[in-house]
């Protein structure tokens, strides 16, 4: 009796009626519209141990889905996009025989994780310079030619490195610890790689393996090592050979938990490639590399667990032992110093609405920064949630009352905060999640938050109720010598007259800091009050049934009036704003303390700040409310467990991938906005790394942790 194979997966046609063919081979069937479906379960019901024959040397692809081959009591599991190959033919009674490009996992829980891809000219300068100087290497001629596209990782247990092969899914090359080898005896913490530079975090100093030299070195708290054999002894317990025991080679801490680096601008070796500048984080202060100088400078204050470094330069660390703040320096290049400064800083109070936070991890988003063209992100994840902060290049007196934020938190995502923050609403509810002093506001009438729109959360007023919010006068409400007023904004009913939006004012007295209002002719008005009030007026026109960006501002010169990232109207202004003691006011307007001219529709997204928004930054808010409403994930849901466990940044700049507590993968666009989620991993997940691969289009993500590494877009679970 010949063997018949039944399909078992997703609803189908397939049927005994239905006359399709079967493409064994391809473990695929035909369909009716003559489209290759694959099968996610072969039945042999001819025989228990019935067989599949193929010939030499060929494959069985599956597609998608889990594939579970049994033999006897012997299981084998292949999850989706899997190829089988078999060494040589099988007959009856022999055990099947894989070929080198299958892993049947070795149950290593992944600890920390990059992708090392060669043909990545972020990783690797030149590739073919470096396959011609590695040709002679020993570890060449024990191994052959490295991966073009392959995984570093830190086991479970923190005492290996392995060098994954994405292509052969096998590993290439392994690193073990023991108190004479390549990489010492300690805990390994955190590994990066570039230019054929492996460089690991070791709890006791900072080892680092050049391929192209064939050697391994090692920075500890009293010396500069070198490892006495060549890469293929990197096992053997050669020992070490001291190069030199001088302060200037000298780490700060041998508790050493994080680890960077950068190429120098202008430096090139011997081989041709950039020289490195590389920073290490440790429990007694932050040692930077300088290879201008062949020297170590050790920041030497406070607990830098958490540091990294952006391809520009750009330096962070997280400060004091708690890890509840963090600085950031614009440049690494030109550290010359201990005890180096920094031009900005985040903390509690300032920028950041939550006290008691504890960072977990930290990484730069290459060139997306609102606040200049060319400055990174800055992504800091907490026990509270994640401060994006957007970083300018400015001279150190100004920076910090310039630079810009987001916070996403579990239950919203704030408007982008600029400079001098005195408000900010997400409005999903009446709190105020700006930092510093809390402004929250009175809800008048019952006005209701909703998730969704271009903020991720909006206030509904309807004025036939007279609903607004207020807050009482506050010092830090009035005198400004430079403002903006921004809010997203949909007005379901158009009421013929005045419709008032953001103010700080009192129609009685005509007395006011600022107000935003709609006209009866539907335009926008924009008015400060700096010893005689001045109105810039939009050109442009406001419908119902339809979101708007609004943002008012004041440079000291000029004020301005912006309608969807787009300057509308302008007028020349100079002084302070009057600065008087009235009512804060959203959706009305306020006469001697009562409530009028109200607003009709929804509110979002509003932030008061005393520093002047660039036109930049004012686009990149607009363009940010318009990728929330177009998102097809939930757009309030932000982070979803406050816990963040891990962060990774794409390197071309585009992608941001969260790992939180709650085991979930959570890819954010360059404009914090969530683009997708992975719920498949399971609870030892302990870290991830992404990469735009095609174009710099498509993310490809690594999740790392229980028993593989699981490669997801396309869909593909690696084994190691």
């Amino acid at each position: 009796m010949a063997n018949t194979y039944s399909y078992i997966g997703p609803g189908t046609r397939w049927s005994a009626e239905d006359p399709t063919s079967v493409d064994r081979l391809n473990v695929s069937r035909q369909n009716n519209d003559h489209t290759k479906e694959a099968l996610s379960t072969i039945t042999n019901t001819a025989a228990a141990d019935g067989n599949i024959t193929l010939a030499t040397g060929k494959t069985i692809n599956f597609a998608s889905g889990d594939i579970v081959l049994t033999h006897s009591s012997n299981t084998l599991t292949l999850t989706g996009g899997t190829a089988v190959g078999f060494a040589a033919a099988v007959t009856a009674g022999d055990d099947l025989a894989w070929s080198s490009g299958v892993e049947s996992g070795t149950d290593e829980n992944a600890q920390r994780i990059i992708f090392v891809d060669l043909d990545d000219p972020l990783q690797l300068w030149d590739y073919a310079e470096f396959m011609q100087q590695i040709q002679s290497t020993s570890w060449h001629d024990e191994l052959g030619d490295p991966p073009v596209h392959g995984l570093m990782y830190i086991n479970e247990a923190q005492d290996d490195v392995i060098w994954y092969n994405r292509e052969t899914k096998s590993i290439y090359m392994q690193f073990n610890t023991d108190s004479s080898d390549m990489l010492g005896s300690g805990t390994l913490a955190d590994i990066a790689f570039q230019d054929g530079v492996i460089y690991v975090a070791q709890s006791d100093g900072v080892y680092y393996v050049d391929l192209v030299r064939d050697s391994g070195y090692s920075h500890t708290t009293t010396a500069y090592n070198q490892y006495a054999g060549n890469v293929t002894a990197r096992n053997s317990g050669s020992g070490v050979q001291l190069i030199s025991s001088a302060s200037t080679h000298e780490i700060k801490n041998n508790t050493v938990t994080g680890v960077a680096t950068v190429r120098d601008p202008s430096l090139t070796d011997e081989f041709n490639r950039p020289k490195h500048w590389w920073v290490a984080g440790t429990a007694g202060g932050q040692s930077v590399y300088s290879p201008v100088a062949d020297a170590i400078y050790d920041q030497g204050t406070g607990n830098n667990l958490l540091t990294d470094i952006s391809m520009s330069g750009e330096l962070m660390q997280g400060v004091n032992a708690t890890n509840d703040w963090w600085q950031v320096r614009d440049t690494i290049f030109g550290v010359s110093a201990d005890s180096y400064g920094y031009n900005y800083y985040w903390a509690s109070g300032d920028h950041i609405p939550w006290t008691s936070q504890i960072l977990s991890d930290s990484v730069f988003l290459e060139g997306a920064s609102f606040a200049e063209e060319g400055s990174s992100q800055l992504w800091v994840g907490s026990d509270k949630g994640i401060i994006v902060g957007h970083l300018h290049t400015k001279e150190a007196a100004e920076v910090s009352s310039i630079a810009g934020s987001v916070i996403l938190h579990e239950d919203y995502a704030s408007p982008y905060m600029k400079g001098d923050v005195r408000q900010c609403y997400s409005l999903h509810s009446t709190a105020d999640v700006s930092g510093g002093t809390a402004h929250t506001l009175t809800n008048n009438n019952s006005v209701t938050f909703h998730s969704g729109g271009p903020a991720g959360s909006y206030a509904d007023f309807v004025a036939a109720s007279s609903m607004s919010l207020s807050a009482a006068d506050h010092a830090d409400f009035g005198a400004f010598t430079e403002l903006s007023v921004c809010c997203w904004i949909y007005r379901d009913i158009d009421s013929g007259g005045i419709e008032y939006l953001v103010s700080h004012y009192d129609v009685s007295s005509g007395t006011n800091d600022y107000l935003m209002r709609i006209m009866a002719d539907d335009t926008i008005t924009w008015q400060l009050d700096t010893g005689g009030t001045a109105d810039a007026i939009s050109t442009g026109t406001i419908s119902t049934g339809k979101w708007y960006y609004l943002a008012g501002t004041y440079d000291g010169v000029t004020q301005k009036i912006y309608i969807n990232g787009v300057v509308s109207g302008s007028v020349a202004a100079a002084g302070t704003t009057d600065g008087s003691a009235e009512v804060f006011a959203i959706g009305c307007a306020m006469n001697s303390g009562t409530a009028q001219q109200f607003f009709d529709g929804k509110i979002g997204g509003v932030v008061v700040t005393g520093t002047a928004m660039t036109e930049r930054e004012i686009k990149a808010e607009y363009q940010r409310g318009l990728r929330r409403i177009n998102s097809t994930i939930d757009t309030n849901d932000t982070i979803s467990d406050n816990d963040v466990a891990a962060l990774a940044a794409d390197p071309h700049g585009k992608y941001v991938a969260v790992l939180g507590d709650d085991k979930v993968c959570r890819i954010f666009n360059e404009f914090a906005v969530p683009v997708a989620t992975d719920t498949s991993a399971a609870a030892t997940v302990r870290d991830i790394a992404i990469k735009s691969m095609s174009g710099g289009v498509d993310p490809h993500y690594v999740m790392a942790g229980s028993d593989q590494v699981e490669i997801v877009q396309p869909n593909t679970r690696i084994g190691v």
